[in-house]
């Protein structure tokens, strides 16, 4: 009991505590509007993926025409002709 009484009455290391207490609440404070910050910024990124994937045009068109387009300018060949090779299709209507 004596011991204890010994402990509570020094007050040598409580100035250290407080500023060591000061210290970890600012990093902590400070960490946690980082970690948001940098949650907002991925998901703002991932937003902007997403939209950049849904707005890729996929479509195929049958025949390997280009809806109305002459194909035959590409490559100098015939449309018959150009149907084995692989074509870009870049959204012309």
């Amino acid at each position: 009991m004596n011991l204890f009484l010994k402990l509570y009455k020094d007050e040598r290391g409580f100035v250290l505590t407080i500023e060591l207490l000061l210290i970890v609440s600012i990093v902590v404070i400070g960490l946690v509007a980082g970690l948001v910050a940098l949650r907002e910024a991925i998901v703002t990124e991932l937003n902007e993926v997403s939209q950049a994937i849904s707005e890729m045009n996929q479509e195929l068109v049958p025949g390997g025409s280009l809806s109305g387009v002459d194909t035959s300018d590409f490559a100098g060949e015939s449309t018959q002709q150009s149907n084995n090779c692989v074509e870009v299709y870049s959204g012309l209507r």
